[in-house]
């Protein structure tokens, strides 16, 4: 079977390519390299090109005999939506419809989407289902959310079959390729640490009122190599014509923003300093996943996903490659 990446020089997408490359699927990726980096590019094909531009996607489908669309071209920063939602709302949904219609027009019924934890929005349950209310707080957030009914109802209207994954917060990397976040431009919080300890500069806690165990803010992190392994389990489970479904991807377990910073910094020998700033708009105190639903229908787990892993993980393959305490780390200014 042959499966098309959109995103796939992503953290995410260089993850799930190399799962599929090494289950025998025959890979081609897709990315306007805004964000991904050619390095990620280690398994199977590569086409430059935007997923706006239908004409070029029905080519790279119709040229590759794509089978399977896992969709990850996405921007994916919540407080960054807030600040740029015609950017959002340009790529995740006009990007996301583009994708669609070069799919119908190429006959490609089958679709991985990668969906977010932010549709969920702030909530008073301290376990997220899939059946809870979803009322995301963010451009992001919606762009999601209307990703999610879209592929509703296109398969009710065109038979397209599509699994929605409601990532949490995917962190870590993958120790056997060295695929690691980039510390200079990620704006999730592990790599936030790693540079903030690389620069030897407080790291921003955004919002230290939230009622939690520490006030900072509570999220399920999720390591990158399950997220993978998930996308995997989710093209096999299209491929067996099963019923869509929509199922979130956590591992259950909360951690507040001061244990990532804790962490960090016991990994790399060093506590991080911390410099309290007011909560960004959009952000939720508490979002830990309910994942039965991935474990009864893709058989998935959590495998890799402890806190510890996490960071030791992205400590060692984060990138630029400085970080390890094995190595020799940076000096001055």
């Amino acid at each position: 079977m042959s499966i098309l990446i959109t995103g796939g020089a992503g953290f995410i997408g260089s993850a799930t390519a190399k799962v599929c490359a090494q289950a025998g699927r025959r890979v081609t990726v897709l990315d306007n390299l805004s964000t991904g980096r050619m390095d990620r590019v280690r398994w199977g094909a590569f086409c430059l090109g935007d997923i706006r531009n239908v004409e070029a996607v029905r080519e790279v489908l119709r040229l590759n005999g794509v089978t399977t669309v896992v969709h990850l071209a996405a921007y994916a920063n919540v407080g960054e939506s807030i600040a740029k939602p015609a950017e959002y709302y340009s790529n995740n949904v006009s990007g996301t419809t583009a994708l669609l219609e070069a799919m119908l027009a190429e006959n490609v019924r089958r679709i991985v989407f990668a969906s977010s934890c932010s549709v969920y929005g702030n909530t008073a349950s301290l376990r997220l289902r899939e059946d809870h209310d979803v009322q995301p707080m963010s451009p992001y957030g919606e762009s999601k959310m209307i990703g999610e009914r879209m592929l509703d109802w296109y398969g009710h209207a065109y038979g397209l079959q599509a699994i929605k994954l409601r990532y949490f917060n995917v962190a870590g990397a993958d120790p056997e390729a060295g695929l690691g976040e980039d510390v200079e431009t990620s704006l999730r919080i592990v790599p936030r640490a790693l540079k903030a300890a690389l620069r030897d500069v407080p790291l921003q806690l955004f919002g230290t009122d939230f009622d939690t165990v520490d006030g900072t803010a509570v999220r399920d992190y999720v390591h990158v190599r399950d997220v993978a392994d998930a996308n995997l389990r989710a093209i096999e489970y299209l491929e067996g014509d099963r019923p869509n479904a929509v199922m979130n991807l956590g591992t259950g377990r909360g951690v507040s923003v001061r244990q990532i910073g804790a962490e960090v910094g016991q990994a790399l020998g060093k506590p991080l300093q911390l410099q309290p700033h007011p909560r960004r708009e959009g952000d939720v105190p508490y979002a830990v996943a309910d994942a039965a639903r991935a474990g009864e229908l893709l058989g998935w787990r959590a495998a890799f996903s402890s806190l510890a892993e996490i960071v030791d993980s992205a400590v060692k393959h984060c990138h630029p490659p400085t970080l390890d305490p094995a190595r020799p780390q940076p000096t001055g200014a």
